[in-house]
């Protein structure tokens, strides 16, 4: 016999087994009534048995989705081989360009303006101080704050 806790070798007739210490009467008792206690349960939910799912539906489906995929992409693919030979026959049938050979660049031809003066009247001239014709001080665009810094 074998002990139903540990499945250790006990002698025929043992009341306990001498490797784990389990009492084999406890131990059966306590097994039957948890089995009735797992019927009834199962008995009071009345539950009906789930819904059975063909095992290959899902291989179906992920063919079908597979299969739309590649006719679409290989539509795509014999569009675009279309238009390409028609490009092609496009561009056969076409004239060829006609080269035109330049002397020199168009850039060349352009002449800069020349520079032109600007006549700048002097903060000093205008406020009554030294004049700006190059006896004192000298004409700047700068305001007065700012011409110590930049001289």
């Amino acid at each position: 016999m074998k002990c139903p806790s540990c499945k250790a070798a006990v002698p025929e007739g043992a009341v306990e087994c001498p490797s784990c210490g389990v009492i084999f009467a406890k131990f059966e008792e306590r097994r039957r009534r948890e089995r009735a206690e797992a019927e009834r349960a199962l008995a009071e939910m009345n539950l009906a048995p789930p819904p059975t799912v063909h095992p290959y539906l899902g291989r179906v489906i992920a063919g079908v989705v597979l299969t739309a995929w590649a006719a679409v992409m290989g539509y795509l693919v014999f569009e675009e081989m279309l238009l390409q030979r028609a490009r092609k026959a496009a561009a056969a049938a076409a004239p060829a360009p006609i080269p035109v050979i330049m002397s020199a660049p168009i850039v060349s031809r352009i002449q800069p303006a020349p520079p032109v003066a600007v006549p700048v009247a002097s903060t000093a001239a205008a406020k009554g101080g030294k004049a700006a014709d190059g006896a004192g001080e000298e004409a700047s665009p700068l305001p007065p704050r700012f011409r110590a810094a930049a001289h």
